[in-house]
């Protein structure tokens, strides 16, 4: 059975299709070089087994497909999404920014969208817990 095909809109003119396992090896393999982390250093980091990684990077080869589980870990290493590690074009951020930043960058984000949405005593509760957590980031 043939990997399926990520295409919305179909190939450009003079391109072929990309199959979903070659977005998914171009992609680990370009974040994994643009990091400086071998497989054995993703695995480690997304909690999998090396065998798991070493499968990561050998599925089209094995034609084989990852639980999406397995995608999910791998994205995370980077701050990405399953979706995202998927995607024929990865987002700018990942590959250059330290692995987990994309996510920090994103979360603070949400913070700031939260409190400028918030009233007064919601702004008051999220600064209390800002201060609250950064004096426990201070005591580590």
């Amino acid at each position: 059975m043939a990997p399926p095909v990520i295409s919305s809109v179909g190939p450009k003119e003079g391109t072929e299709a990309v199959s979903a396992l070659e977005v998914l090896v171009r992609n680990l393999t370009a974040l994994t070089e643009a990091h400086g982390l071998s497989q054995s250093e993703l695995a480690r980091r997304a909690g999998i087994s090396q065998k798991s990684s070493n499968n990561l990077f050998r599925s089209q080869e094995l034609d084989m497909s990852p639980g999406i589980d397995l995608i999910e870990k791998a994205a995370a290493v980077f701050g990405l999404t399953a979706a995202e590690l998927l995607s024929p074009s990865l987002p700018k951020e990942a590959m250059c920014s330290p692995p987990g930043s994309v996510r920090v960058a994103r979360s603070v984000g949400r913070l700031v969208e939260d409190f400028l949405s918030s009233d007064e005593s919601g702004r008051q509760r999220i600064t209390a817990v800002a201060e609250e957590e950064a004096e426990r980031a201070r005591r580590k």
